[in-house]
């Protein structure tokens, strides 16, 4: 009996002391804190911090239900709302408004959670000024914004730059290929064929820049028309046959006769196709590269499969990301920028398709890119792009009037 009377004694001890740290914690927290009854949503406690913070007095809170005191309106405007915190045993609001007694609006972090003491079910609420911290994430996302926007219309004013010079260089290799400044030797047209191979390199090095950052931008302009995906493979085909015959490729075309019009802009996926079969041709040694249509469902699929090096595994999540050069199969890096991976992305993605790749080392490599058959199943683009903030209605109003005119 003895022994008995002692332990519960240490027991009623060790509960009064945990009550302590509790209610000392509770009082000295940084954070407000709010007891409620889970039955009754009555405030039955309010810890100093929140009575500071929001500059109200203790008796504002106690003995009134968290919906009476009008503070929490995105939480407890009603009964409704509080069932949330009575049925959840944890609930975290974020961005949360609230309003000081002098008016002053804050922004909180609200999280509530549930506990029975006593066998009575109550609710801890955690309430956090974030105002600071929100004003000081907004201010770096503006200074982001705008160190975006610079870099942006410099690399614009850098492209259109170069662009100038470029042409007159072009031009000038031209005419001399052609004769027009006299007769030149062999020797000579090979390294003028060299030159304008690097030319045109480059001039295409600028376009993508210029595309990718009229992508970023939300400024690059659809043209949406019927069209036939078969014409435009049998385009890229034909653009591209030299190229393939210069490695002596067998390039083909395997395409759905039954496919119906659909509607997309045709510059821009020709755009698209034709980077995909210029990527099949340049890291294809020999073998063959086939471009294929089929539709399924409501899409229209497009595949482009090449029997060339492949691609890494680990080398897979890389490919549609701007900037991003892979490792061949020797080792060595691919040329390019890898915009032009990302610019048909981008083009896809527009067009409310999608793009992927399946490719193994050694195995070739299979680009497949879908489109819908009609865009009106999934709303015009020019309405996609405003919805996500990218261009304003004056602006697709100003391209449907232009379209309207050349047709």
């Amino acid at each position: 009996m003895i022994m008995r009377d002692i332990t519960d004694k240490r027991v009623e001890e060790m509960l009064r002391a945990s009550e302590t740290r509790y209610r000392r914690l509770f009082e000295t927290a940084k954070d407000g804190i709010l007891i409620l009854d889970a039955e009754t949503g009555m405030i039955v406690d309010v810890n100093p911090f929140l009575v500071e913070m929001l500059g109200f007095s203790h008796e504002k809170f106690l003995g009134k239900a968290i919906w009476e005191i009008g503070l929490f309106k995105d939480i407890a405007s009603n009964k409704d709302k509080f069932i949330e915190l009575q049925r959840q045993e944890y609930v975290r609001y974020e961005d949360l408004p609230l309003e000081t007694a002098n008016g002053r609006q804050i922004e909180v972090e609200f999280v509530s959670n549930v506990y029975t003491v006593d066998n009575q079910r109550v609710i801890q609420c955690n309430i956090r000024d974030i105002t600071e911290r929100k004003r000081k994430e907004k201010e770096i996302e503006e200074e982001l914004m705008e160190t975006m926007k610079m870099k942006s219309d410099f690399i614009s004013m850098v492209s259109h730059e170069l662009r100038s010079p470029l042409g007159v260089i072009k031009e000038g290799i031209n005419l001399v290929l052609e004769g027009s400044a006299g007769n030149i030797n062999n020797e000579q047209k090979d390294l003028l064929d060299t030159a304008k191979r690097n030319t045109d390199r480059l001039g295409r090095l600028i376009n993508n820049v210029l595309d990718f950052q009229k992508m970023e931008s939300g400024k690059i302009g659809f043209d949406i028309r019927e069209n036939d995906i078969n014409e435009v493979v049998l385009e890229v085909n034909k653009a591209m046959s030299l190229a393939a015959k210069e490695k002596d490729l067998d390039l083909a075309v395997d395409a759905d006769d039954s496919i119906p019009k659909t509607e997309f802009d045709r510059d821009k996926i020709i755009q698209v196709l034709t980077n995909l079969v210029s990527n099949a041709i340049k890291y294809t040694e020999k073998g063959s590269i086939t471009i294929s249509t089929k539709q399924e469902d409501n899409t229209v699929h497009v595949i482009v499969r090449d029997t060339g090096t492949g691609i890494k595994a680990e080398d897979m999540q890389k490919l549609f990301q701007a900037f991003e050069q892979l490792d061949g199969r020797t080792g060595k890096k691919r040329g390019g920028t890898g915009l032009g991976l990302a610019i048909s992305k981008e083009i896809i993605l527009a067009h409310k398709g999608k793009i992927w790749a399946e490719s193994k080392p050694g195995k070739g490599s299979t680009f497949h890119f879908t489109i819908p058959k009609k865009l009106e199943e999934k709303r015009k683009i020019g309405e996609i792009l405003v919805e996500e903030g990218k261009i304003s209605k004056e602006d697709v109003k100003k391209a449907l009037e232009k379209q309207e005119k050349r047709e």
